[in-house]
């Protein structure tokens, strides 16, 4: 078995016994309303299974904000089966309905799992 194949049968083990169904919220950036100052967007939902990870808060510089970041992972074969491809403006919605912002996307175990870090204000 090639390593591809272990690292694919692996993804597969990991996402039905630790992942959650959660609500993956691609978003569509529209036009600017210049009276508001708000882009308008359109969004679609798919419910995709994840693995949550910790959650970290930390303090904006300069600020009293505080920020919680969370990495979700994902099996790229289920973002590929449902022709999703992540980006920036999208969000994920998780299983408590809390509403989290992808900031970066990044891949793991020979590009079988993709390692979205989201974030949120506290």
């Amino acid at each position: 078995m090639a390593w591809a194949d272990k690292m694919q049968a692996m993804a597969e083990k990991i996402g039905t016994r630790f992942g959650a169904d959660c609500t993956l919220r691609k978003v569509t950036p529209g036009a600017m309303n210049v009276s508001t100052g708000k882009r308008a967007e359109t969004t679609a939902d798919t419910t995709i299974r994840m693995i949550q990870g910790d959650q970290r808060q930390r303090s904006e510089f300069g600020s009293r904000t505080k920020v919680v970041q969370c990495t979700f992972a994902i099996e790229t074969a289920l973002l590929e089966a449902a022709s999703i491809t992540l980006d920036q403006n999208d969000r994920i919605v998780d299983g408590a309905g809390v509403v989290w912002r992808i900031e970066r996307i990044e891949h793991a175990a020979a590009k079988k799992f993709t390692e979205v870090v989201c974030s949120r204000l506290a």
